[in-house]
């Protein structure tokens, strides 16, 4: 898991949230064991209690990453260097860089640890889970590759040149890596379809996301909800881990969505998409003057503020997929 959760509480927490701690004996130990170097020279760090196993299986998604320019991205092989490396390791890869090293890295666990294989999962473009692929240790990397690729089309993407204003429900680590996926939106150029956006606003941090607001900085705008969901705590050993300070960067702070909102039509134009995240592309609401070739256009109501400014953002609306 790397340095997800933070310490050994924040790990099992995280695992809790996904409903399988009851599943299989847990063991949260962040102690690692070093199993060799790169050719470069980089360390390569493993979790001490798989080494302890008679072997191991991984069973993760495999999908493009938002900060990865390397062949291999989000898969199997960065979860057996990064994520069994714990703290330690996933901090090695990257101050080395994760992209430069990867791939040797992986090489070096599949020689020295236990790592026998596993299950790749494929998510379709809504990021539900689509697909199930096994693989030996030595199909890697060639099938991952082939697996990625697959993940790669499967994806969605803004269907529109340009907008004024992005509206986010919801940003986090259970969304995508980087909390905001900006390579597909357009803000990095290693994006395949560049998306002109004047700002994004980020109005939710997801509570899957335990408080860490890794991908605030890739938003122009957030509100007071999303500061007071924060936990500094869990950011912090994040950023330990990876690095990425533009990523944990604050933007601008409004008190409520509707001054969010007020400030970004003023002051780049009224053309608004909304979307639930970046990791759903399957429907949003666009205002008039959004051209949307080939696609559906259903009715849609006013936008709904309370008494306090804000919309309703208690529930993902695109979790209610029964019409997609």
């Amino acid at each position: 898991m790397g340095g997800h959760g933070g310490d050994e509480a924040g790990q099992r927490a995280i695992l809790e949230d996904q409903g399988i701690v009851d599943l299989a004996p847990m063991d949260t130990s962040l102690e690692t064991t070093l199993l060799g170097t790169t050719p470069e020279g980089v360390e390569v760090h493993w979790s001490r209690a798989a080494l302890e196993c008679d072997l191991t299986i991984l069973f993760n998604r495999v999908a493009p990453h938002p900060n990865l320019s390397s062949r291999l991205q989000s898969g199997f092989t960065k979860m057996s260097v990064i994520g069994f490396g714990k703290p330690r390791g996933a901090t090695t890869m990257h101050r080395a860089g994760v992209s430069e090293h990867l791939e040797a890295a992986g090489a070096v666990v599949r020689q020295h640890s236990n790592l026998v294989g596993g299950i790749a999962m494929l998510c379709d473009g809504e990021g539900q889970p689509s697909e199930l692929v096994g693989l030996t240790v030595d199909e890697l990397p060639e099938k991952e590759l082939a697996v990625l690729e697959r993940a790669r089309a499967a994806r969605f993407t803004l269907p529109f040149e340009s907008i004024d204003v992005l509206v986010l429900d919801w940003f986090g680590k259970d969304i995508s890596p980087t909390g905001i996926d900006r390579v597909l939106l357009g803000r990095r150029p290693t994006g395949a379809d560049p998306v002109r956006i004047g700002a994004i606003l980020a109005l939710g941090l997801s509570p899957k996301s335990r408080g860490n607001m890794l991908g605030v900085g890739f938003a122009d705008a957030v509100t007071a909800r999303v500061l007071a969901a924060m936990d500094a705590d869990q950011m912090a050993a994040n950023l330990a881990s990876s690095g990425d300070v533009e990523a944990c960067t604050i933007p601008r702070v409004f008190e409520n969505d509707r001054q969010a909102l007020d400030w970004a039509v003023t002051s780049f134009g009224p053309r608004i998409a909304r979307i639930e995240s970046t990791a759903h592309l399957g429907q949003f609401l666009v205002s008039d003057g959004i051209i949307l070739p080939g696609l559906t256009r259903g009715d849609v109501s006013p936008w709904s503020f309370d008494d306090a400014g804000s919309l309703d953002l208690r529930e993902p609306w695109m979790s209610r997929r029964e019409n997609a």
